[in-house]
Parts: structure tokens; C-alpha cells; sequence
């Protein structure tokens, strides 16, 4: 069936896309439309570059209370004496880590429990959390980091 539309009834834009000639240029929907796609890509990735911040600085801080757990660990029972908890005390040279140790009856005979916890009070303190227990013979005896 023939098309009823006469060429020189339509406007110029019109008689111009019918006949086939190549147009130049973008329109404005495709720019929007390019605009919105790219605006949404950038906002994609900026999150995902936060998620990674996150992620990278409470993996460090958890590395970094292990090692303190286990060095003040080491430290209280290569040596004697603990005579109570020890609470909030400043880890020497830590940039204001803080930790507390627990003296208990093990649930096994003979053996008690020392459990040292350490945290890093600010922002991430959430994540500075950590703590180590150790099960050692009642004749260890304990003392305190000055």
C-alpha cells in the first residue's frame, strides 16, 4: 500500500529523515540519555571506592590490635606477678591504644585463663576491638605491664 503522505505536505526535518539522508550531530534525548548512564557509572564506582576505604582501614586495625593482643600476651606470661584485672591501661608507644587483661579459674583443674583485650577509642573503635585468651597452669603467676 502505497504511503498517502505527500513530501511537500511535511515540514523540512521530516522530508529529510524520509528520503534518508544522514543527519549529523546527536539529539538532545541521546545526550541526556548518555548523560544519565555516565552519571550513574561514576556513582557505582564511588561507592564501591568507599566500601574499599572502609574495608582497608578496619583490616589494618584489626591486624594492628592482634599483634598489640599478642605482644601484651607474650609480655604477661614470660614474666610473674599479676595480682588483679588490669583496666583501660595506654599502650607504651601505640598512638592511644588502650587495654584491659582478665585473670580467671580456667574450666579446667589446674589451669587459669588470661585474657587481654585491647581497643583503639575514636572513630573506628567499633573495629579497634579485639582479644586474645591464653589457658595457662595455675603456678604461672602474672604481672603487670608499667
Amino acid at each position: 500500500m502505497k504511503t498517502l503522505l505527500r513530501q511537500h505536505h511535511l515540514p523540512v526535518i521530516a522530508q529529510q529523515r524520509l528520503s534518508g539522508s544522514s543527519r549529523r550531530g546527536l539529539t538532545l534525548l541521546e545526550i541526556l540519555l548518555a548523560s544519565v548512564i555516565l552519571a550513574t557509572a561514576l556513582a557505582v564506582i564511588g561507592q564501591q571506592n568507599a566500601v574499599g576505604v572502609r574495608a582497608a582501614i578496619r583490616m589494618q586495625l584489626e591486624t594492628e590490635a592482634a599483634l598489640h593482643c599478642q605482644t601484651l600476651l607474650n609480655q604477661l606470661t614470660s614474666t610473674n606477678g599479676l595480682k588483679g584485672n588490669i583496666t583501660d591501661q595506654p599502650i607504651p608507644r601505640s598512638d592511644g591504644w588502650i587495654w584491659s587483661a582478665t585473670v580467671a579459674k580456667a574450666p579446667f583443674d589446674g589451669m587459669q585463663s588470661i585474657t587481654v583485650a585491647v581497643r583503639k577509642p575514636g572513630r573506628y573503635e567499633l573495629f579497634s576491638r579485639f582479644s586474645l585468651t591464653r589457658f595457662i597452669g595455675s603456678t604461672v603467676n602474672i604481672f603487670s605491664i608499667n
